[in-house]
């Protein structure tokens, strides 16, 4: 196939996957979370020239998830998710001039979750071609992309409400993107700081696969170590320079609030994020129990070997961030909020199986695949309810504040992806005050 015509070919792939996702993304009711309250007044600020700025925005809810600076008032939460969604904000304003007084009386909570869908399904894009990158087949990869759009929280929390989580993984994504296209063109190698110190900007857990994936390149392409740092100036200093202006620091107080460890056991920790009935990942995706597998599968081969374990190292370490983190139930919010960083790797493994088993001419391949569809589907049918029922979101507040009370995350009579389910769990009424501060 001529180079023109392959290119065709994926533009046109890509805009009809897209297409298909945003439209799925955008259905269902938005979700209203204090982390993201401020992040359209943020874009709305640096498009008026006000430098972040959200005095003007602000009314007397939602103030504790703001910072002042002598006579300005800036959002507490990182500025990147604000900053790449200025295009689309943009937009919205010159189409509604009543933006701002939307963003004052709903926090555009609608708003909110279209830029959201926006970048889930672009990260669902570039994640496809991810896994063509590694297999290609574009039966493995759309059902991957399936799989990390539907399955995880990606659908049910990512792409419901402005939060860091779905531009940081759109990010990721790019990265491991390009340092798959590097086997071939090393010389891609240089741009992975790019992306990877975008998400930075836009959450401090990105500083794992920072330290993981600058290793590799350091490891493998190391002509291009040099260009690869200073690349990610380009995004770092300006960013240094805009800290040190507006809080008179290199890095905003997130960054060392969110770092704050509690004393929770790490064991404890570990388990709430991975088994826990109501924060744990493979009781809200038990697929992903096939990226364990799927690592094995992996590393079998020589072939790509070193990335594939920086890429678990990634997950690990991003594991072990978590577990000891001061708000380790993930504050206000659906299932294993906190994992989201890293679903593009796991994902990724998982896709192992699916090239294992394909094509399916055993019996052995049969029972896989059935076990792989059967989780999948428990693990959309999990999701669905925290994406498009209101329920779930109640658990957090009733019958105890879990900010207040995290050892609901253990209660395994009081599930909260089965609020709200006919039958199963008449749906109760929640005290209905907004999220809590999720950090």
């Amino acid at each position: 196939m001529p180079r023109s015509a392959g290119w065709r070919r994926h533009a046109w792939i890509s805009a009809a996957l897209f297409c298909v996702l945003m439209a799925i993304l955008a259905f269902g009711p938005p979700k209203i979370a204090l982390d993201s309250k401020w992040a359209i007044p943020t874009a709305l600020s640096f498009i008026r020239g006000e430098a972040g700025d959200i005095s003007r925005y602000t009314g007397t809810s939602g103030l504790e998830a703001t910072k002042t600076y002598g006579e300005r008032r800036y959002n507490f939460f990182p500025i990147g998710a604000a900053l790449l969604s200025i295009p689309a904000v943009a937009v919205v304003a010159a189409v509604d001039p009543n933006l701002t007084d939307k963003v004052l009386r709903t926090d555009a909570a609608s708003v909110q979750k279209i830029i959201a869908s926006i970048f889930g399904a672009l990260a669902a894009v570039v994640f496809f071609w991810v896994v063509h990158a590694k297999f290609r087949s574009i039966a493995i990869a759309l059902a991957s992309t399936l799989a990390f759009v539907f399955c995880t929280s990606m659908w049910s929390t990512a792409t419901r409400a402005l939060w860091a989580h779905a531009p940081l993984v759109l990010a990721v994504t790019i990265a491991m993107l390009l340092l798959l296209q590097a086997r071939t063109r090393p010389a891609l190698a240089q741009y992975v700081s790019l992306p990877l110190a975008v998400a930075f900007v836009v959450r401090p857990s990105a500083a794992v696969p920072i330290v993981t994936l600058s290793l590799y390149v350091l490891l493998v392409y190391r002509p291009w170590f040099i260009r690869y740092v200073a690349w990610s100036a380009a995004v770092a200093v300006p960013w240094i320079a805009y800290n040190l202006w507006a809080f008179g620091a290199l890095f905003p107080a997130y960054y060392f609030h969110s770092q704050m460890l509690h004393a929770l056991p790490f064991w404890e920790g570990l388990a709430v994020q991975l088994i826990s009935p109501n924060r744990g990942l493979f009781v809200f995706s038990p697929v992903l129990l096939f990226a364990l597998s799927g690592f094995v599968l992996a590393i079998r081969g020589r072939e790509d070997r070193g990335l594939h374990i920086a890429f678990a190292a990634t997950v690990i370490f991003h594991l072990v961030l978590v577990s000891r983190h001061h708000t380790w139930w993930a504050g206000w919010s659906f299932g294993p909020r906190f994992m989201i960083d890293v679903l593009p790797f796991l994902v990724y493994f998982l896709a192992f199986n699916l090239r294992a088993i394909y094509p399916i001419d055993s019996a052995r391949k049969k029972t896989t695949a059935a076990a792989i569809g059967l989780l999948a589907v428990v693990s959309l049918a999990i999701h669905a309810q925290g994406a498009l029922r209101g329920g779930p979101d109640r658990w957090n507040a009733w019958p105890a504040d879990v900010d207040k009370n995290p050892s609901r995350v253990w209660d395994w009579a009081d599930l909260q992806f089965a609020r709200g389910i006919p039958l199963i769990d008449p749906e109760p009424r929640g005290d209905g005050r907004p999220p809590g501060l999720n950090r």
